[in-house]
């Protein structure tokens, strides 16, 4: 049988310090039998990766966002009975990614969950050729430092001080099903806050966690934001999708978090 085709990045160091680090130099990796990955670099794949890049001034765009966080309180995650009561409480832990280079350009997009203290997840290809990436929550930016990072899983973590956003509930990879309904939550194209939902179509891999494939639909500016459970809790970070079908989308599987240093230490 022949290997599935992953995408993954690369990591250079430019100069010293984690905060300075920049992400560059996209690989395709097929897998071995044993589960190692074999990666060539390439200029495209059949994989595309759901962060956005544009030229235009991104908080223009924010300005004429009509998405707010709900004002009323969120529902207890006990009682979350329907999308609206899911959304309510799970909109208060995602927050958009905003890529700028050293001149200060906004040039890239993505999203991003919190997932402790000041602490948010998003993918490393969010963060490519970034000189700075800026957290964009209830339309307050913050400045974010990149502390850890898995770059064959492409997930990163950054620390955002002064964010008051609420950390997410985070389930367990072992409770995903294939047919349970689940849903996507992020900032597709710059919508901040977009809510869709879907199945798990798939659980990809040999290896436990498994990666999820979900009909949820994410678009460019997707990267990094959450696939959630019929509980509102978090399953997985959607990364991906496949170029040449429909709704072949997916998503990083939640266990991976606890890799991170900065969390395994907690």
């Amino acid at each position: 049988m022949k290997p599935a085709a992953w995408i993954i990045v690369g990591l250079l160091i430019s100069v010293p310090g984690i905060a300075n680090t920049v992400i560059d130099g996209y690989k395709s990796c097929t897998r071995t039998d044993d589960g190692r990955p074999v990666c060539v670099s390439v200029a495209t794949d059949k994989y595309h990766f759901v962060s956005e890049s544009f030229f235009a001034s991104y908080f223009d765009r924010l300005r004429t966002t009509e998405t707010r966080i709900p004002s009323a309180p969120a529902p207890a995650y006990s009682s979350l009975t329907n999308p609206e009561q899911i959304f309510a409480q799970a909109s208060r832990s995602i927050v958009t990614i905003v890529a700028v280079d050293a001149a200060g350009e906004v040039f890239g997009l993505g999203s991003g969950v919190v997932i402790g203290e000041s602490l948010v997840v998003t993918n490393c290809h969010v963060l490519v050729k970034a000189h700075a990436a800026a957290v964009v929550f209830e339309d307050q930016g913050f400045e974010s430092k990149l502390i850890d990072s898995q770059i064959d899983r492409d997930l990163c973590l950054l620390q955002v001080a002064g964010l008051r956003a609420s950390p997410i509930r985070i389930d367990a990879s072992e409770n995903v099903r294939v047919g349970q309904k689940v849903y996507a939550l992020g900032a597709p194209h710059g919508l901040q806050l977009t809510f869709s939902e879907g199945m798990v179509s798939s659980l990809r891999g040999t290896d436990f966690p498994k990666i999820i494939q979900t009909t949820a639909p994410i678009s460019p500016g997707s990267s990094g934001g959450a696939l959630l459970s019929s509980a509102g809790e978090l399953i997985g970070i959607t990364t991906m999708q496949h170029a040449e079908g429909q709704n072949l989308n997916f998503a990083m599987p939640v266990d991976w978090l606890w890799s991170f240093r900065t969390l395994s230490t907690r």
